[in-house]
């Protein structure tokens, strides 16, 4: 191993130089001023068995007394030495990450539970979201449309067309006419009762992030809170079962509007969302999982 200095000679000149077995040092002078320095790069030995000699080496070298003195130490680490640095950088960064987690969620804290409170900072925030949320204008046959009630109607109209309405079911056939002959599959898996454990894995396999419904009540807290609503929700679908349940209650959603691209004008251009209540989520993903 050697000892390398490198110097900018149009910005220093070189003076005196020495060096030993572990320490090298440079007389610099300033080529736009007087001002001069010495720079003494030392190289540790990695063998500590060379240490009382380099130790030796070192305090013998004698600081200039009347210019600038800059010692800097050169060494390679040893293996332990390594792991432990990484080890320590691994530490720092967990650290690092460990409090962004924490104020990040401190701030979360805050706004739920001041974003109620009649501030200003409230009042900005939801200022600016219902203007970012508002449909200014809608554009229909080329006729621009401003007021509340052409634009509640005009997109009302288009996706009634597209989803359909509620309208009487007729059955133009018989499921024991098209299999006929065939092999008959046992049915009675299909008509039992739904189970604590088939409800509760659809409830975890449901987003805790997704939004909630008309209810105000979202898959993140029937998570959270199962151990104490799961009599109800069982109520529900063994009521259900029995065919005794009224959907009209809560087979409810909100259609959520969400622009395709930036200034939508035309209705086709948005992308419908519904947002049904969990219940009734709950109940369709777990026939969806018996077929």
């Amino acid at each position: 191993m050697g000892l390398v200095m490198a110097w900018n000679p149009n910005v220093v000149s070189a003076g005196d130089i020495s060096s030993t077995d572990h320490c090298l040092s440079i007389s610099f002078s300033s080529t736009s001023s007087n001002y001069t320095f010495t720079i003494t790069n030392i190289y540790a030995p990695t063998d500590h068995q060379d240490s009382p000699s380099f130790m030796s080496e070192f305090e013998s070298v004698p600081p200039p007394q009347t210019i600038n003195w800059v010692g800097i130490e050169t060494r390679s680490l040893s293996t332990g030495e390594r792991c432990l640095r990484d080890q320590c950088s691994d530490k720092v960064a967990l650290i690092v990450a460990q409090r962004a987690t924490y104020w990040k969620q401190r701030g979360k804290f805050r706004a739920l539970r001041d974003r109620d409170t009649n501030t200003s900072f409230f009042h900005a925030k939801a200022s600016g979201r219902a203007g970012r949320n508002t449909i200014r204008v809608l554009e229909v046959d080329g006729q621009l449309l401003v007021t509340h009630d052409d634009k509640v109607a005009t997109p009302t109209a288009y996706y009634t067309g597209i989803l359909g309405g509620e309208t009487a079911t007729v059955w133009q056939f018989y499921l024991t006419h098209l299999y006929e002959g065939g092999e008959q599959a046992d049915l009675e898996p299909l008509l039992a009762p739904f189970s604590k454990d088939e409800a509760w894995r659809v409830v975890t396999a449901m987003s805790m992030d997704s939004a909630s419904g008309p209810d105000g009540v979202g898959p993140g807290f029937y998570t959270v809170a199962w151990q104490s609503i799961k009599a109800a929700v069982m109520r529900f679908l063994n009521a259900f079962h029995r065919e005794e349940v009224d959907l009209q209650r809560i087979n409810r959603a909100l259609i959520v509007l969400i622009p395709k691209t930036e200034a939508v004008v035309i209705p086709r251009a948005f992308r419908s969302v519904s947002l049904q209540n969990c219940p009734v989520k709950i109940l369709t993903k777990l026939l969806t999982s018996w077929l």
